[in-house]
């Protein structure tokens, strides 16, 4: 297919290299701040944005480069099908970022403490924000399983 990347080694690397990244931001720099500060410095919460965006942006890499147009062509999936992707994605995107509009950016990337939080939406579940990611990707898997 014209535009991909058929190497496995090249992503098997890439793969590899992100995920030494992320485990470096994560366990080793996060965990640092939090021993010495108490909390995330901005080094660090911009560390950890650029992880989670490498590990979601990593796949355009290997696709065609027509993907982001993709939605306007024929699918695997029916008409209905894309349309209930569609919605539990954009639920996936307000309930992530709603959340962390709710809560105060700076205390969605840790830089703010103030103790438990137990109202809102976080009532119903522990960690709306990763809810919202696990949202965004069932939605993609319903548009494109």
């Amino acid at each position: 297919m014209a535009g991909t990347n058929p190497n496995p080694a090249v992503f098997i690397g890439g793969v590899f290299l992100l995920l030494a990244f992320a485990y470096v931001v994560f366990r080793v720099i996060v965990r640092r701040d939090y021993r010495l500060h108490g909390c995330l410095t901005g080094w660090s919460s911009t560390l950890q944005l650029l992880a989670f965006t490498g590990l979601m942006a990593f796949p355009y890499l290997f696709n065609p480069p027509a993907w982001t147009l993709s939605w306007m062509l024929a699918g695997p999936t029916s008409r209905h099908q894309q349309i209930l992707g569609l919605v539990i994605i954009l639920l996936g995107f307000l309930v992530a970022f709603g959340t962390m509009g709710w809560f105060g950016i700076r205390r969605a990337f840790g830089l703010d403490e103030k103790g438990l939080i137990s109202t809102g939406p976080y009532r119903l579940t522990r960690n709306p924000q990763i809810l919202g990611g696990y949202l965004l990707v069932i939605g993609v898997t319903v548009q494109w399983p």
